[in-house]
Order: C-alpha cells, then sequence, then structure tokens
C-alpha cells in the first residue's frame, strides 16, 4: 500500500509538472508567432514591411513563373511628401502615411499584399490578376484618395491636409526576375510623376 501511495503520488506530480511544461511550451510558441508577425509589420502604418514584401516577392514570383499564373504588382509613392512635411510638420506626415497605407489595405483583397516599400513609397503584390484587371480599381482608389482630406487640430485651430499619390502598375514577364520585376514598376511609377501625378501608368 505504502509503495502504491508512493507510485500514485509520483504520477500526480509527474503529470502537474507535464501540464506546466506543456503550457510553458504553448505560451513560448504564442509568443514566438506573435515576435515573427511583428518583425514583418512596418510600426508605423502597421502593413508589411519591407522584410515582409521582399519574402512575398519571392514566393508569388516563384509560384506564378511555375504554375504560368498572373502576378501583378504595384508601386504607390505619396506626391509631394517633403512639401507636406515642410508645410504641416512631420507627425502630420506620419498621419498622411497611416492613412495611405489604410485606403490601400481597404482597397485589394485579403489575398493581396500590401507592403510599405521605404520613405514614402508602398507596394502592393496582387497575386493571380492582371495589371489590365487591376487598373480600374487602382485609379477608383487613387481618386478616392484625392477626395478625401485629413483635418488636425493645432491650439484649437481646424487645419487639414490633401493629398494625392501616384502608381506604376506592371504584369510579372514570363520567367522574369524578382529585381526586373521591381524596376519596371517603380520605372512606371516615375513615369506617373512625370506626367502630372495622382494617375496610374
Amino acid at each position: 500500500q505504502g509503495l502504491r501511495r508512493a507510485v500514485a503520488e509520483k504520477q500526480q506530480k509527474d503529470d502537474e509538472a507535464y501540464s506546466q511544461l506543456t503550457a510553458r511550451v504553448e505560451t513560448l510558441q504564442r509568443k514566438l508567432s506573435e515576435m515573427e508577425v511583428e518583425a514583418t509589420l512596418d510600426a508605423l502604418t502597421k502593413v508589411g514591411n519591407r522584410r515582409r514584401f521582399d519574402s512575398a516577392l519571392r514566393r508569388l514570383v516563384g509560384t506564378a513563373n511555375e504554375a504560368g499564373s498572373s502576378l501583378a504588382l504595384a508601386m504607390i509613392d505619396v506626391d509631394h511628401f517633403k512639401k507636406i512635411n515642410d508645410t504641416h510638420g512631420h507627425p502630420v506626415g506620419d498621419r498622411v502615411l497611416l492613412c495611405v497605407a489604410q485606403w490601400l489595405s481597404r482597397g485589394v483583397r485579403q489575398t493581396d499584399v500590401v507592403c510599405r516599400y521605404g520613405g514614402e513609397e508602398f507596394a502592393i503584390l496582387l497575386p493571380g490578376a492582371s495589371a489590365t484587371e487591376v487598373e480600374g480599381r487602382m485609379k477608383k482608389l487613387l481618386m478616392d484618395i484625392a477626395n478625401s482630406s485629413y483635418e488636425y487640430d493645432v491650439l484649437g485651430r481646424k487645419e487639414k491636409v490633401q493629398f494625392t499619390v501616384s502608381c506604376g502598375l506592371v504584369d510579372l514577364d514570363t520567367n522574369e526576375t524578382e529585381e526586373l520585376f521591381v524596376k519596371r514598376a517603380d520605372e512606371a511609377l516615375y513615369e506617373a510623376k512625370k506626367k502630372g501625378r495622382n494617375r496610374v501608368v
């Protein structure tokens, strides 16, 4: 009986230790997942960061080339962003970037990947879609942004800032490299700026 009791107590202690260990492992795994997500998010705009873009670009270009499926890339830049910062201050400039990120996120599908590419430039990867199919949606998005304004308060006085964005839109060519794909989208964006901004090229 004494032996049975000792074995039962030992079993109970082992079970408790195992439960505690399992709970600890689950907590650590959850924290690790949260940190991985955080590492690929842009702290200011809460969309993907450059690291997330590079990783998604690699994966989606590989998939599109293997399957022979469509992939479009939109590069988007806030027009006259330096002027916004100089006129309204950097905190308002930050809010403009946040607004753009929210507009872009709302205007795409769940399968699309929206990232802050750097500075005031954003990138959207659109798997299974061609530039022709996406162009209308991008034009509407640009029009919505141009027709909206961000209001803020300065010492009890209401101020507002309006802004536009330009967009370069391209299709992935057969067996095209990631670098060339991005370079062509950037060139299309540059062309949109040169043609007067607030447009899709």
